[in-house]
């Protein structure tokens, strides 16, 4: 019912645009058509969008705010200095597009850095090497378990 919105959505339809549906997750995506993941946040934390973009072995262009500079370098992927930067995302598709296979490296150094760090595994990994962190986790499930 936004008579701007609606404009603005009509502007960018003759121009081109193509408005998706929304998606429920990130692997509902179709993944395998993406040439790169672009990032254009002002401010983050670390979004959970780029950690499953650089999961999935996709090249990455995003600003360094927040904490993207935790996952994102030269080495795996292809950072912007600031969110407002137009040419430095051009650069970055240049790049892309001119050298595919320096893109697929940064991109599975991306992969295996998540993998390393980020996933599931190393979370559980880092909790478990803190002592006695998972102690009362223990004794809960001894005093639940059945009596033989």
């Amino acid at each position: 019912g936004d008579a701007a919105l609606a404009d603005t959505l009509d502007r960018l339809e003759r121009a081109g645009a193509v408005r998706h549906p929304p998606f429920a997750s990130f692997c509902d995506l179709p993944l395998d058509e993406f040439d790169a993941y672009v990032l254009t946040s002002e401010w983050e934390g670390l979004p959970l969008s780029l950690l499953e973009a650089m999961g999935a072995g996709i090249p990455v262009v995003a600003p360094l705010v927040g904490g993207v500079g935790e996952v994102l370098d030269a080495t795996t992927g292809f950072p912007v200095p600031a969110f407002d930067d137009v040419s430095s995302y051009l650069d970055a598709f240049l790049m892309i597009t001119a050298n595919e296979r320096d893109a697929l490296q940064r991109a599975e150094a991306a992969r295996a850095r998540i993998e390393s760090s980020f996933s599931v595994a190393a979370f559980d990994a880092r909790l478990d090497s803190v002592d006695g962190y998972f102690r009362g986790a223990a004794a809960v499930a001894d005093a639940a378990a059945p009596a033989s």
